[in-house]
């Protein structure tokens, strides 16, 4: 059954910064998700899959694949259907990731809290832009008009 709603996915990533990651999703949102305070809602132990993630340093190898984040260095070992163990790279569900993330309340102001390089912000308004477009909320004509104060 289809519902008509977007499965929230990440667009892109902008930023990260220790373990604060800032994002577009499909959604035409941006925001900034904060894995220190996840992890330690989650309470991960030695042995969990994404403890290596405490490491800043491996967390920040973070890549986007398919609309999520995913971690080629830490690693997830699943069993198939024939009984073979397959490894996995790392990743978090989109939906609880959108869940987790603090809304930035526009492109404008986290442009500001970002503090992006004029080639950053030419990438966010093309990817906002699109977005936008995307979801037909308005032409990609009208997105980049309204962008256009942004142009560096």
């Amino acid at each position: 059954m289809t519902h008509g709603k977007k499965i929230p996915r990440i667009q892109s990533i902008s930023k990260v910064d220790g373990f604060r990651v800032y994002c577009l999703f499909n959604t035409g949102e941006r925001g900034v998700i904060d894995f220190e305070k996840l992890f330690e809602e989650w309470g991960m132990k030695t042995g969990d899959a994404e403890y290596p993630l405490l490491n800043v340093e491996e967390f920040q190898k973070v890549k986007l694949h398919d609309g999520v984040l995913s971690w080629e260095n830490v690693r997830v070992f699943l069993t198939n259907e024939d009984g073979v163990e397959e490894s996995f790279p790392y990743e978090i569900d989109p939906i609880v990731l959108y869940n987790q993330t603090e809304l930035l309340s526009n492109v404008e102001e986290s442009m500001e809290e970002e503090e992006l390089t004029p080639a950053q912000q030419e990438r966010l308004m093309r990817t906002y832009a699109e977005a936008l477009a995307g979801k037909n909320l308005i032409s990609d004509e009208e997105a980049w008009k309204r962008l256009e104060r942004w142009a560096p």
